[in-house]
């Protein structure tokens, strides 16, 4: 019998991990071409990354979490994220 974790876990986490799982079953499909060719570029030291670019990104993200749990008033915590999830 396989065991549920969410019903081990202290509230709001059982919401949490639902929504989580909801979130991961709407995911499209992993593109297994695009995934090898850049495992082969990976591999073949032909993938260049842009640190300036990963950066704005990480901050362009980081700015939607904190405005998005400032408004639902969550603040920076697992359950702001949550609700940032689509429904």
């Amino acid at each position: 019998m396989k065991k549920n974790p969410a019903k081990r876990c202290p509230p709001p986490y059982p919401s949490i991990l639902t929504a989580l799982r909801r979130a991961i079953k709407r995911l499209p499909d992993m593109n297994a071409s695009r995934v090898v060719a850049l495992h082969q570029k990976v591999m073949d030291g032909r993938y260049r990354t842009d640190p300036k670019r990963i950066a704005d990104k990480i901050l362009a993200f980081e700015a939607m979490l904190n405005e998005a749990a400032s408004d639902k008033g969550a603040g920076a915590s697992a359950v702001g994220f949550v609700g940032l999830l689509p429904a």
